[in-house]
């Protein structure tokens, strides 16, 4: 199959880019986020800039395009 095609057992429910990504991600303190304490998260920190993103947004975001610090950064599930 060419690269475009899916296996045949494969379906595509969603058109390509249907999720849009996130771009100006906003963050409260961990402590006003109300998260359970197991909750679980992708964490970053670069430079002493620390930052937390749920997995529970991220299932339906799937792309956070953020800076921590001054890097520039992507965040995926």
């Amino acid at each position: 199959p060419s690269s475009g095609d899916l296996p045949q057992r494969f379906r595509q429910v969603l058109p390509r880019d249907a999720i849009q990504p996130i771009y100006d991600p906003q963050f409260v303190s961990a402590a006003d986020a109300g998260w359970h304490e197991k909750a679980l998260v992708v964490g970053l920190e670069i430079d002493g800039d620390a930052r937390a993103y749920a997995v529970s947004f991220l299932t339906r975001r799937e792309i956070v395009n953020d800076h921590v610090g001054k890097t520039p950064v992507l965040v995926t599930w």
